[in-house]
């Protein structure tokens, strides 16, 4: 059920929020260390925080004539698709469909399109899920892995489920799991104590043969309690950012480690391959923001921080599932509470922000022109954007 209804193109109607409004001018990327600066017609109820600047010493920057990307919202619209708290939600490939899970184990598939065609599901599951992923090249597939091991293949034009063990038992513990955009393939991290990365194992799952093509124990990374991960566009590269600041390339067909980053980060929670595949950014849950060569000095390229409040709010801390990088790599999303910031990765500078959720937001995605945001309450917000 969505809770507004699009109007003729006259004016915004019910709770569709236009954004649009003059272009926010960008800093170029300047010792990239800059705090963001928060444009001023933006939401007007949230006060800028300002974090302290990390030493520039020994940073090299990359400098450029390009100006800087600047994303604004268009429009949003909220749905109340659930009636408890939403734990995880993925655009499909096209951003067409999402499908939603909340903590009382319903999954819904749904179009946030009210004119589309694509079929509209509900499955109350027997059993819990701690990741999804939709097929990149096969779009009716929504793959969910379970707590026992197991990954299940949803066909969501028939609305059949299919189970496949993929159970590793010595690493039980489910990191993240990531699908190639070339082929019906799921690369999953395992750990083998839940909220420790200390020992993983990375394996290679074949959904369309329901076979497992390869698997790699990969070594300990000291003081981690996490992992996540980061597929290039043609899955044939990997990268496995550890919490304590390791970052492992390895290749996305062997599982052999190709190199590997000390970026002295620490709480890294994301990473993100460049659209050129020539360096990689680092994101920590304070908001720091760095940029690593793929070339073999694998030197610092620029550094930065998100104007995000972590250090003077409460619950401010970002995680894997609420940081999401827009399909150009220019802009990063991510939602330290109960809205979403979109700031250009080049410049740190804010470009726009969602309305408020009525309490946290558990998950972010970002596909196409679209981005969604769900939330403890049961709403996802849907915000349409546009670069200026």
């Amino acid at each position: 059920i969505t809770a507004h209804e699009v109007g003729d193109g006259s004016g915004p109607v019910g709770l569709v929020e236009d954004h649009i409004g003059p272009a926010v001018v960008s800093p170029r990327l300047l010792p990239a260390l800059s705090t963001s600066g928060r444009p001023a017609e933006l939401d007007h109820t949230t006060e800028p925080v300002h974090t302290s600047e990390p030493d520039r010493a020994a940073v090299h920057v990359v400098p450029t004539d390009e100006p800087s990307s600047v994303l604004r919202i268009s429009q949003e619209d909220i749905f109340l698709e659930h009636n408890a708290g939403i734990s995880m939600a993925k655009f499909s490939a096209s951003g067409e469909l999402i499908a939603s899970y909340d903590d009382e184990s319903v999954l819904r598939v749904w179009a946030p399109d009210p004119s589309s065609t694509q079929p509209k599901l509900k499955n109350e599951l027997d059993f819990a899920v701690t990741a999804m992923a939709w097929d990149r090249r096969h779009t009716h597939l929504l793959y969910l892995y379970d707590e026992s091991g197991f990954i299940h293949t949803l066909n969501t034009k028939s609305n059949l489920l299919g189970r496949h063990p993929v159970f590793d038992r010595r690493h039980p513990w489910l990191q993240c799991m990531l699908p190639s955009a070339a082929s019906s393939t799921l690369l999953t991290v395992c750990s083998a104590k839940p909220e420790s990365s200390s020992d993983v194992a990375v394996l290679l799952w074949d959904a369309a043969a329901s076979r497992t093509v390869a698997s790699r124990r990969l070594p300990a990374s000291p003081d981690a309690h996490g992992v996540c991960a980061a597929l290039n566009h043609n899955a044939t590269l990997a990268a496995l950012a550890y919490s304590s600041g390791h970052i492992r390339l390895i290749d996305a067909r062997s599982l052999e480690t190709v190199a590997t980053i000390n970026t002295a980060q620490r709480d890294v929670c994301a990473v993100e391959l460049s659209r050129d595949e020539d360096s990689l950014v680092v994101v920590t849950e304070s908001g720091a923001l760095t940029r690593w060569s793929l070339r073999k000095s694998h030197e610092l390229l620029a550094e930065s921080s998100l104007d995000i409040g972590a250090s003077a709010l409460p619950d401010s801390r970002l995680d894997c599932d609420r940081v999401a990088f827009t399909s150009d790599r220019d802009c990063i999303v991510v939602a330290p509470r109960d809205q979403c910031l979109i700031f250009n990765i080049d410049s740190a500078s804010l470009s726009d922000c969602t309305r408020r959720h009525k309490d946290l937001i558990s998950v972010i995605d970002v596909a196409a022109d679209r981005m969604l945001s769900a939330s403890e309450d049961g709403t996802v917000r849907v915000a349409q954007y546009r670069k200026v």
